[in-house]
């Protein structure tokens, strides 16, 4: 039957997350000057020859990189990171969230996938709702909603592959893991 997106919501939530970016971009400019913060050649020629950060991987503005930078107490590379995530949150939710919407039903449709992804996992596109945020803007999942009487509830089969690789092959390792409530990826690395 399809997903209910608010549209209103998202609007609001396209709004304030553009003010959030543009707050942002000000300071980067007062620490940075006015650069294309997208370029990934003037970021790096910016970061690291001019302001003299520690290049520690080779003029890249990675995400990595970045997040090392602002670990060490570096303020750009940081609202840069802030920069891109919002962003991202914009162009892939938010800002195009009405054309999502179907007219002949007036709710988002997405494709579910049984056997696209290389991993053998199940995904979902136009739009993708198996990644919307839940962790860094929860935000973004209140533009979905529904009517009086339902529930519109998420559930994630935690390591499902490697539960169903235990319970066919029978290793023991791996269903001991499982028993005491192990990290299976550690439990399986330590083996190999």
């Amino acid at each position: 039957e399809g997903i209910h997106l608010d549209r209103d919501r998202a609007k609001e939530l396209d709004g304030l997350l553009e003010q959030e970016v543009s707050g942002i971009e000000v300071r980067l400019r007062e620490i940075i000057g006015d650069i294309n913060i997208n370029s990934p050649k003037q970021l790096s020629q910016k970061l690291y020859k001019e302001l003299k950060l520690p290049d520690l991987y080779k003029g890249s503005t990675r995400k990595e990189a970045l997040q090392d930078l602002s670990d060490l107490g570096y303020e750009a590379p940081g609202l840069i990171l802030a920069f891109r995530g919002k962003e991202k949150l914009r162009s892939t939710y938010t800002t195009p969230a009405g054309d999502y919407i179907q007219k002949k039903t007036g709710r988002v449709h997405t494709s579910f996938n049984q056997v696209s992804a290389r991993t053998g996992r199940f995904s979902s596109n136009n739009p993708n709702l198996q990644n919307i945020p839940a962790r860094t803007d929860k935000r973004i999942r209140t533009m979905f909603t529904v009517e009086p009487g339902y529930v519109l509830v998420a559930n994630d089969f935690s390591q499902i592959e490697p539960r169903i690789l235990a319970h066919v092959s029978q290793d023991p390792v791996m269903l001991e893991a499982y028993r005491k409530g192990l990290d299976i990826y550690s439990t399986m690395a330590a083996e190999v």
